[in-house]
Parts: structure tokens; sequence; C-alpha cells
């Protein structure tokens, strides 16, 4: 007889009993899709924007939990989109994780100089991976 294998549930995330908002800036739809596959998975709520400008004015009128953000991005870059996150009073306090294909260490350093939380290589990070860091960027 061969026993039955039932998947496992993936572990449903919630802040006070709510899904966690996660806002991702991205112009690459392929890439962006893996992570709001995985992160809807886990129960967070996933808008998606592609480029900084919509993100900002979104964030602004419904401000997200966390913000993943990448850098190389038509019309202004991730770099510029951290800075303008930042220097705004209502969503500078909001952790944000950079996830790009940049992979020097000069780029990881300026991140987190213009206050980034974190700073993922997308060729290294699994949507699994991903998950973990938005979890201890919100103390879930």
């Amino acid at each position: 007889m061969i026993d039955k294998i039932t998947p496992q549930k993936p572990e449903q995330l919630s802040i006070n009993g709510r899904p966690p908002k996660v806002l991702i800036i991205d112009d690459d739809s392929f890439i962006s899709g893996i992570y709001v596959l995985g992160l809807e998975r886990a129960g967070c709520a996933v808008a998606v924007f592609q480029n900084g400008r919509e993100a900002i004015v979104a964030a602004e009128n419904d401000p997200p939990d966390i913000i993943l953000c990448d850098l190389m991005m038509p019309e202004i870059d991730g770099f510029e989109t951290l800075i303008l996150l930042k220097k705004n009073n209502k969503l500078k306090d909001i952790p944000v994780l950079v996830l790009s294909s940049l992979s020097q260490k000069e780029d990881a350093e300026r991140a987190k100089e213009l206050g980034a939380y974190g700073y993922l290589k997308k060729t290294e990070v699994l949507p699994k991976d991903c998950i973990t860091k938005v979890k201890k960027a919100l103390n879930i």
C-alpha cells in the first residue's frame, strides 16, 4: 500500500489578524510575478508597480507594511525611489527590501546607506527566502 502524501499548507502570515501588505516595485513582470505568487501563498496582500513614481503615490494612499524595490527601472531607478521614500514623512518608516540583479558590493552598501532594510540578489534568493526576510523585517 502506498501512503498518500498530503502537501503542507504554507504558513499564513498576519499582522494583528490581517494579511501583511506588500508593495513590489519592479519593471520585470516575470520576476515580480514569482515573488507575488510566493507572497500571496504565504497570506500577504500584494500590489505591484513598474515604476517608483506610481508606487510612491499608491503607498501614500494606502501605506504598505513593507516594500520590495528593484534598482534598475525606467523613469527613476531604485536608488532614487528609495531616496524619495525615505524623504516622505508618511512612508519613511516602512522597511524597504531591495531586490535586485545588481550584485556589486557597492550597490548593496549604497542601498543600505539610503535607508534600505536589506539587500537581496534576485539571482540568489528564492521566494521562500524572501518571505523569511519579510517576516524578519516585520517582526512576525
